[in-house]
């Protein structure tokens, strides 16, 4: 259990700079993530999806342009 809250705060952590102050999409790079973070953060995105005020957000894997 003290594995999933010690990620659930590392994920809050990396959503949160997202989300003060920045008005464009969270863009989540496979880049800036290593794949155990990046599965969490998107696995978190996808469900607050179903939010009424949910956040615009995509992922970007290596080989893709990130566009603004």
């Amino acid at each position: 259990m003290w594995e999933v809250t010690q990620c659930l705060n590392q994920v809050y952590h990396v959503l949160s700079r997202y989300a003060h102050g920045h008005k464009e999409d969270v863009v989540i790079e496979e880049r800036f993530h290593p794949a155990n973070q990046r599965a969490g953060l998107v696995a978190l995105m996808k469900v607050q999806d179903k939010w009424n005020k949910r956040v615009v957000w995509k992922e970007v894997k290596s080989g893709q342009e990130h566009k603004k």
